[in-house]
């Protein structure tokens, strides 16, 4: 047995301490490293096999890992811009102009004459014309009501004030119109819509009122609405689909069902059949039902089922066989 004095044996002590220490860390940091290594070889497993527009949720913007590269441009061998056989489109002058303004020279340029008391003449066609739009001013219309008597009788009668007008100050269909118009149309926000109206219009407005004009309009609009969903419901042909969006800062879904001149939209927090039950009840019994490969779609009652071209063109594959045994067609 070998002797090893105390003083030695408590740094042998010590240092194998240190060292148990310094391997469990790097156990711990291994095992770490390991983690990330394996969260990062899943993230090049999904940019490489991830979703890809040929499913039916997922548009082509969103593709992970996208390239612009490909072209899908057939080749014509012609070159690129305008073709020699193309029409060409210009601005056109006004042929009576809204208004003229003649420039006319106060002093001679060489001898600095005062020439504005000397009478011009218009040189030739030398003339241009400038499209501009005007200051958009907010017209405030007040109507009041006035009383006459009768005559013949001495009644009082009083000019009736139109019933739409409700306060004191309000705004004017065309300003419902225009909030309506940007919203829908031209999808712009709250905020922005107010501060549209503000800048070029000089109409001030809060976000507050142009969700209280949206919701008016909605209500005005439902009829209208129903008279579509109606005859959609009893088309011949319907398409149907449904996109992820965001309502009220959560994930919804917006359902589109459409016939050749009509399209009825409604939006959802759900992407199952219920959706489609609750605007559809009795589904498409007169109807070719068009859809993608979602379980919703293909339950929905109609006619017949088929499968939007464009899905059964890009979804090839096992998703191809499923729809095919969901309508009963061979695969």
């Amino acid at each position: 047995m070998i002797s090893i004095p105390l003083s030695e044996y408590n740094e042998l002590k010590t240092l194998i301490a240190s060292l148990s220490e310094k391997i469990k860390f790097l156990i711990e940091s291994n095992n770490s490293k390991d983690e990330k290594i394996k969260g990062l070889e899943e993230k090049i497993n999904l940019l490489k096999n991830g979703r890809k527009s040929n499913t039916s949720s997922t548009p082509p913007s969103q593709d992970i890992g996208r390239s612009n590269k490909k072209n899908s441009r057939i080749k014509t061998g012609r070159k690129t811009g305008g073709q020699d056989d193309h029409p060409g489109y210009y601005l056109e002058r006004k042929e009576i102009p809204d208004e003229i303004i003649d420039h006319k020279a106060d002093y001679c340029s060489n001898c600095g004459a005062d020439l504005r008391q000397v009478d011009s003449k218009l040189n030739g066609n030398e003339s241009k014309q400038e499209v501009i739009i005007p200051s958009i001013q907010a017209q405030y219309l007040e109507h009041r009501s006035h009383s006459k008597t009768c005559p013949c009788c001495k009644a009082i009668c009083k000019g009736v004030i139109p019933e739409r007008l409700k306060a004191p100050i309000q705004y004017g269909s065309s300003v419902s119109t225009a909030v309506v118009y940007f919203s829908v149309v031209q999808y712009m926000p709250y905020k922005r819509i107010a501060i549209t109206l503000r800048d070029i219009f000089h109409i001030p407005i809060s976000e507050g009122t142009v969700d209280n004009m949206l919701d008016t309009s909605m209500e005005k609009a439902k009829p209208v609405y129903s008279i579509i969903q109606n005859k959609i419901g009893q088309s011949k042909i319907v398409g149907g689909d449904e996109t992820g969006c965001r309502i009220a800062n959560k994930t919804g879904w917006f359902f589109t069902w459409q016939n050749s001149s009509l399209t009825f939209i409604a939006s959802s927090f759900s992407r199952g059949y219920k959706t489609i039950e609750t605007y559809f009840k009795d589904g498409f019994p007169k109807a070719i039902y068009v859809s993608d490969c979602l379980p919703a779609q293909l339950k929905t009652p109609a006619l017949h089922h088929q499968l939007c071209i464009a899905h059964l063109y890009f979804n090839w594959g096992k998703k191809r066989h499923f729809c095919y045994q969901k309508i009963g067609i061979p695969a």
